[in-house]
């Protein structure tokens, strides 16, 4: 892995911006079909079919990105599509909070906006500020940085949305169950916040009070770990805005 090719200011910026948005969108998308699922009482293929208005527009735009950036370079189109993402991110946290699907599925396609006009154009950029002996190395540095992202993503929107809601849990459990059945219904909603599915139609099936209870603690800790994600998505735009280098990149026809 050739990491002293980081030593070029574009590459170190595009390889940031790869690996903060790859954080964001893999702790939306993880705990989305399951927030989709307890919360909006989805099945499985409606959760699915819910989370289609982030891909749809990706679709669309990444070709639009491209061209924009063969015409201006990297630094427009990373600041307006990593400023949509950031904006895309934080309305969908404010959707999860306020359970309000419309709203989420307009953060969803704000971000996906976003991630169309970015993502292709930081990879491309990538290489070709490498040169053309090195455009192996610069995908290959690149996209570690976007898995690291991921599996980051995963762990610290995880650990944060499972730390709001088992807090929630404990705070909230009590009060509502008697003493005899407080750990059954206890773990009864870990495992349906892990994504378990017959946890979550069990506790689907359950008492109305624990059901909105639940629904309501969901809210709040995906809710919570998707600002997490905002923050992710706003180191991003920073990186754009102060580290990536103006123009195209030099080696690109070389």
């Amino acid at each position: 892995l050739a990491v002293r090719l980081l030593a070029d200011r574009g590459i170190l910026a595009d390889c940031v911006i790869l690996g903060s948005m790859q954080f964001a969108l893999v702790g939306l998308v993880l705990f989305g079909s399951v927030y989709l699922q307890m919360v909006m009482v989805m099945d499985p293929l409606k959760a699915g079919v819910a989370m289609l208005p982030l891909l749809l527009p990706l679709l669309l735009v990444v070709h639009v990105g491209g061209r924009l950036y063969d015409r201006r370079g990297l630094r427009l189109p990373a600041l307006i599509g990593t400023s949509l993402a950031t904006l895309g991110m934080a309305v969908q946290a404010v959707a999860a909070s306020l359970q309000l699907y419309p709203l989420m599925a307009l953060g969803m396609m704000t971000l996906g906006t976003g991630v169309g006009l970015v993502m292709r154009p930081t990879n491309v950029d990538a290489m070709s500020r490498a040169g053309a002996a090195q455009r192996g190395q610069a995908s290959g540095v690149s996209q570690t940085f976007r898995q690291v992202g991921g599996c980051l993503g995963v762990a610290v929107v995880g650990a944060v949305i499972m730390g709001v809601f088992v807090r929630g849990v404990q705070r909230e459990l009590p009060g509502l169950v008697p003493p005899a059945e407080l750990e059954t219904v206890r773990a009864g909603m870990l495992d349906a916040m892990r994504g378990r599915r017959e946890a979550m139609e069990s506790m689907r099936a359950g008492e109305p009070a624990v059901r909105a209870a639940h629904a309501e603690l969901v809210s709040g800790a995906v809710a919570a770990g998707w600002w997490t994600a905002t923050a992710a998505m706003g180191l991003a735009w920073l990186v754009a805005w102060r580290a990536v280098p103006a123009g195209p990149a030099s080696t690109l026809r070389t």
